[in-house]
C-alpha cells in the first residue's frame, strides 16, 4: 500500500521538479530580502546556492540515458555493497569471531575474547540505532510536513529518513528539497512562499534539535559511547577516505577503535602483578628440605 504512494509522489515530484526550481527563484527575485527585528537580510546568496544544489539534481534527472545508465549502476552497486557488508555483520559475526579466536595464539585467547564481543555489540547496537533513527525521522518529517500542507510529504520524510544514514548533516541536506517545494507550491493555509519555507524550516530546525537532545541520546547514545568531536572527526574522516558509505561507517569504527585502545592503554598502565608468596615459599623450603634428606 506504501509503495504505490511513494511511486506516485516520486513521478510527480520528478516531473515538476524544473518548474518547481524556476518558480521559487522567480518568487524570491522579486524580493531577495527578509525582514527580521528590524533588520533586512538578503538571501540572494542562499538562493544562488540552493539554486546551484537543486539544478545539480535537476540536471541529474533529465541525463542522457547511458549516464542515467551508469549512475544507476553505481549506485546500484554502493547499495549492495553496504548491505553486504551489513549482512556480514550481522549473520557472520559469529564465524567472524570463530575465525579471529582460531588464528590468534593460545595464550591471547581469553584476553581478546571479551573485546571482540564488546565490538560485536556495539556494532550490532549501532545498526539497530540507525535503523529505528531512520523510522523515526522518516515518520516525524513527514507528520510535520503534511500538518503543514506540504506537498509530497511523504517522499519528502523518506528523503529525510534516508540521509539519516550521514550523520550531522543529513537533515540540513533534507531541508532543502522541501524549502524549494514550500516556496514553489501554494499552501493550504494562505500563507504567502516565503513564510511557508521559513517555517518549513523552521520546522526542520526543531526536528534536528529534538533529534540531536532526545532522539540520539536515548536511541545512538547506548550503543557508541564515544565523545560528540570524536564522532564529528571520524566522520570527515570516514567522508575523505571512502565518501558517504565511509561517513557512515566512521562512527562504528571510532566505537570500535576506542575498544582497543582502551584495552591496550589499560595493559600498559596496570601495576605489574604482585610475586607469588607460596611460591616464594616453597621454593625457600626446597633446599631445607634437600639438606634434611642428604643429612
Amino acid at each position: 500500500m506504501l509503495v504505490p504512494v511513494v511511486s506516485k509522489e516520486a513521478r510527480e515530484l520528478s516531473i515538476t521538479l524544473p518548474r518547481i526550481v524556476a518558480r521559487a527563484r522567480d518568487i524570491i527575485d522579486q524580493d531577495p530580502h527578509l525582514s527580521f527585528v528590524g533588520y533586512d537580510v538578503s538571501i540572494a546568496p542562499l538562493v544562488d546556492e540552493v539554486t546551484r544544489s537543486v539544478g545539480t539534481v535537476v540536471s541529474a534527472v533529465s541525463r542522457s540515458l547511458l549516464d542515467t545508465a551508469v549512475a544507476t549502476v553505481e549506485t546500484f552497486f554502493k547499495g549492495m555493497l553496504t548491505l553486504v557488508i551489513t549482512f556480514y555483520l550481522l549473520m557472520g559475526a559469529e564465524r567472524f569471531k570463530w575465525w579471529v579466536g582460531h588464528h590468534t595464539p593460545q595464550p591471547y585467547r581469553d584476553e581478546l575474547s571479551p573485546i571482540v564481543k564488546e565490538i560485536d555489540r556495539i556494532l550490532g547496537r549501532f545498526l539497530r540505532g540507525e535503523v529505528v533513527l531512520i523510522v523515526i525521522m522518516t515518520i516525524a518529517t513527514w507528520a510535520t510536513l503534511s500538518a503543514l500542507g506540504i506537498r509530497y510529504a511523504l517522499i519528502l520524510g523518506l528523503i529525510a529518513g534516508i540521509l539519516e544514514l550521514i550523520p550531522f548533516v543529513g537533515t540540513w541536506m533534507a531541508a532543502i528539497p522541501a524549502v524549494v517545494v514550500a516556496v514553489a507550491t501554494p499552501s493550504p493555509h494562505g500563507w504567502s512562499p516565503l513564510v511557508s519555507a521559513g517555517i518549513v524550516g523552521l520546522a526542520y530546525f526543531i526536528l534536528r534539535h529534538a533529534e540531536d537532545y532526545f532522539v540520539i541520546p536515548f536511541v545512538m547514545g547506548r550503543a557508541v559511547h564515544i565523545h560528540a568531536l570524536v564522532a564529528m572527526f571520524s566522520v570527515l574522516s570516514g567522508a575523505v577516505l571512502g565518501g558517504v558509505l565511509g561517513m557512515f561507517l566512521g562512527v562504528p569504527t571510532a566505537a570500535a577503535l576506542r575498544i582497543i585502545i582502551g584495552y591496550i592503554y589499560g595493559k600498559l598502565t596496570e601495576p605489574m602483578p604482585a610475586p607469588d608468596q607460596d611460591k616464594m615459599l616453597l621454593e625457600a623450603a626446597v633446599p631445607v628440605s634437600e639438606m634434611e634428606n642428604t643429612g
